[in-house]
C-alpha cells in the first residue's frame, strides 16, 4: 500500500484557525513499505520517536505525530 508522506512538518508550514491546514510539500513523497527510509527527516523538535530511535521504517503517523506537536 502507498503511503503520502509530508516528513518535514514545521511550525511554519501548519496553517492554523479552525482547522489545519500543511502547506510545503516540497520535499512530500509516496512510499511503499518495501521502500528504504532515511531516518534523518523531519525537524529536531517535531520529530516522532521512531525516528529518534533511528528507525529506517516508519509509516504517515511521524506527520501526525508533528502536527501534535504543533498544536
Amino acid at each position: 500500500m502507498d503511503t503520502d508522506l509530508h516528513q518535514i512538518i514545521r511550525s511554519s508550514q501548519a496553517l492554523t484557525d479552525d482547522h489545519c491546514q500543511i502547506c510545503d510539500f516540497g520535499l512530500a513523497r509516496t512510499t511503499s513499505e518495501t521502500d528504504f527510509m532515511t531516518e534523518y527527516v523531519v525537524t529536531r523538535w517535531y520529530r516522532a520517536p521512531e525516528l529518534l530511535l533511528n528507525c529506517s521504517e516508519y509509516t504517515a503517523a511521524i506527520d501526525i505525530w508533528s502536527v501534535g506537536c504543533i498544536l
